[in-house]
């Protein structure tokens, strides 16, 4: 999952802002930045997958709020806020995993 144009803010409680969801209007913008996170593999037969995809991205929201706040930490702020985001599947057919 690749979180484009991340942009660390200054000061308050709410964290991470998304899409549009505004920050606080005291704050100051300091920049952009991209963020990623990966979840764990999915195998298994169709029927299963759509089941095992819900739960890798449930986990994956998990790891990117993680890896948010840590971006925040990192970078002397307070807020982030989500201007867009993707989710991308990889699959490799030898092992029949996603």
């Amino acid at each position: 999952m690749s979180l484009s144009s991340l942009s660390c803010l200054g000061g308050g409680s709410k964290i991470v802002y998304r899409h549009r969801e505004s920050p606080p209007l005291d704050v100051q913008m300091r920049g952009e930045h991209v963020v990623e996170a990966t979840s764990g593999r999915v195998s298994g037969r169709p029927p299963q997958r759509d089941e095992l995809w819900s739960q890798r991205y449930e986990e994956l929201m998990v790891i990117v709020r993680t890896r948010l706040e840590q971006e925040i930490v990192r970078f002397g702020g307070d807020y982030a806020q989500v201007f867009s985001e993707s989710a991308d599947s990889k699959r490799e057919a030898v092992i029949g995993q996603a």
